[in-house]
């Protein structure tokens, strides 16, 4: 898949996640935002002529564009906070009986967005700034 398909998929996962939150559908607002990043991360792995993995942990995503030349700053806690929002909204937890709106609050859907953009925003610039294409 082209890196600008998989960026622009990310791109209208961030509008979802922010049209979540504004619905206070927070626990959905987290999951999505962990999906644009996670989408956008693929983006990079795709520009850099990596296959894409499957994975959903967005360390090891990051790591692995590392290993392939391509340094992006973005945090390790960042990262983990995403993907764990991710995993956690995608069923009830076991060990909970908490309902869906009581998992993450306005507070952790706003976290999730604003570092959900910010890795978007750092993958879009890697692949403006870097030749190679959309492959």
């Amino acid at each position: 898949m082209r890196p600008d398909i998989w960026i622009e998929w990310g791109r209208h996962d961030l509008h979802a996640a922010q049209a979540c939150m504004d619905k206070g559908e927070h626990h959905i607002a987290c999951y999505l935002a962990a999906q644009g990043a996670e989408k956008s991360l693929k983006a990079v792995m795709e520009h850099v002529g990596k296959a894409v993995p499957g994975t959903q942990a967005l360390v090891t995503l990051r790591e692995q564009l590392a290993a392939a030349g391509c340094r992006l700053d973005l945090s390790e806690r960042v990262l983990r906070t995403l993907t764990r929002y991710a995993t956690d909204a995608l069923q009830p937890p076991a060990d909970s009986d908490c309902m869906p709106g009581e998992l993450y609050g306005a507070d952790d859907a706003r976290d999730a967005l604003a570092s959900a953009q910010r890795v978007y925003d750092t993958c879009h610039s890697a692949i403006a700034a870097t030749p190679g294409g959309d492959r």
